[in-house]
């Protein structure tokens, strides 16, 4: 008998969590500070490293793990039907993997705060298109 095939490893890279930590935050679009950093905010349950978003920790992080923590977990909230994964009007998860497409391409680079804005523009959620 056949054995399954063996689960994808987590994707873990400390030189993406960096430089996802030197982008603005997802939300008002500050770059983070030594008294509110922004932190990559992971998107799935396994804390893979292709699904994170850069979130200044106060106000922006804090209040996602308060969504959370009300309605029962992030990822839930996050990842389930259409709308659920839309919060501050980004889509998060389509962002998470723009920026690890992006991180892909351009390495450790820096990212140009129009760059960013970009990536973030691109996947804000308009009432008119269903998304």
């Amino acid at each position: 008998m056949p054995r399954p095939a063996p689960k994808p490893s987590k994707f873990v890279d400390e030189n993406k969590r960096k430089w996802i930590k030197s982008l603005p935050c997802t939300v008002d679009g500050v770059y983070g500070t030594q008294e509110n950093p922004v932190d990559p905010h992971h998107l799935k349950v396994n804390r893979d490293d292709r699904w994170l978003v850069p979130l200044r920790r106060f106000p922006s992080h804090r209040h996602l793990h308060d969504l959370g923590r009300r309605d029962g977990t992030v990822s839930k909230r996050i990842k389930g039907k259409v709308g659920k994964r839309h919060i501050f009007g980004i889509d998060l998860m389509e962002l998470a993997f723009r920026l690890h497409k992006t991180y892909e391409q351009v390495g450790q680079r820096q990212l140009m705060m129009g760059e960013f804005k970009a990536l973030v523009d691109s996947c804000r959620v308009r009432e008119d298109d269903g998304k």
